[in-house]
């Protein structure tokens, strides 16, 4: 959590166990600073129904534990992955949420789906939380033909009249920015989407393989695109071999992916400590130098205007798939917004 905080992340997860302990240790200290905890709760999505009895005084539980401590307004249940159009996982999403709201109404879901896969699946109505993959929100159908078709240039407005009616707008970046291939790297190494336009350094990444500005950018975007969270599915999915991840970090479809902290092992860094801790990569503090940009926007709109402060990020960013790569174009950038922030 420390780490985390450092990095200007957020890396809590309440699971069922330790809702006193370990959950408050964790995340009491950093909760008011940050968007607070995901739940977990027992009987994760699947096609398999939920143990509702077991999973109603878990989220009971946790919203009044949470909201005793002041932090009910920054929880939120990661109530489904990627149910996408198909309909045993639609179905499963919607039966937790339906569980969730009957249990704690007041307690937030978070699904991540596009709201044109939402509607097809009748549960736009159970999410307060909408997180669609970076890719479906502003896609060139030139470099990317294989997407949905409503996934055709700038899809962000059709989640104002959510954001009116109080619901929330993430988003995420995943496998799908460098080709997730999963079972080894691709021969000759790189990116396993080097020959396919749609792949090739074309989204933001925060994979080993592709340069700074990829990290850094996303954050950019964010504010480009006025979504005011992003959901990341890890940071250190290689620590379940602590030794090797310090020399192959490829994971879950790319090199890195997941994968942002490394297992400080005594053996490894040295004395002065017990027991593993996290250590941060270079790609985590690129996503922070983003993140730290982003507050800089914030702090020159609140002095001027949203209209200013874009005109600023106009000069990195013209779309979910188009920026600089030149990471001085950054700094200017940072210099003008620093500009606008202090006076």
């Amino acid at each position: 959590a420390d780490c985390g905080v450092s990095d200007m992340l957020t890396y809590c997860e309440h699971r069922a166990e330790g809702l006193d302990d370990g959950w408050s240790r964790a995340c009491g200290p950093i909760v008011n600073t940050t968007r607070g905890c995901q739940l977990q709760p027992p009987c994760p999505p699947s096609s398999v129904p939920p143990n509702n009895t077991e999973a109603d005084a878990f989220w009971k539980s946790a919203y009044a534990h949470a909201e005793s401590n002041g932090w009910a307004d920054r929880l939120f249940d990661y109530t489904c992955d990627e149910p996408g159009p198909f309909p045993d996982r639609v179905a499963a999403c919607k039966a937790r949420a339906s569980a969730l709201h009957s249990a704690v109404p007041q307690l937030r879901s978070l699904i991540t789906v596009a709201k044109e896969d939402a509607d097809a699946g009748n549960m736009t109505d159970m999410i307060d939380i909408f997180v669609p993959i970076i890719n479906y929100i502003d896609n060139d159908p030139a470099v990317c033909p294989h997407y949905p078709s409503w996934a055709v240039n700038n899809t962000r407005p059709v989640y104002d009249p959510l954001e009116a009616d109080g619901r929330e707008l993430w988003w995420y970046q995943s496998c799908m920015s460098e080709g997730c291939a999963h079972i080894k790297p691709p021969a000759g190494g790189g990116c396993a989407g080097k020959d396919n336009a749609c792949l090739d350094k074309t989204w933001p990444s925060y994979m080993i393989d592709h340069p700074a500005t990829y990290n850094r950018v996303m954050s950019w975007i964010s504010y480009a695109y006025d979504v005011h969270g992003e959901l990341y599915w890890g940071v250190n999915a290689r620590d379940g071999n602590l030794t090797a991840a310090w020399v192959d970090q490829w994971a879950a479809g790319g090199n890195g992916d997941g994968s942002l902290t490394y297992p400080g092992l005594p053996s490894i860094i040295g004395d002065g400590h017990d027991s593993a801790i996290p250590i941060g990569s270079q790609r985590l503090k690129h996503i922070r130098d983003g993140l730290e940009d982003l507050e800089y926007m914030y702090l020159a709109e609140a002095k001027h205007s949203r209209s200013a402060v874009l005109e600023v990020v106009r000069t990195v960013v013209t779309s979910t798939h188009q920026w600089s790569k030149d990471p001085m174009d950054f700094v200017k950038a940072r210099e003008a917004l620093a500009q606008l922030a202090s006076g």
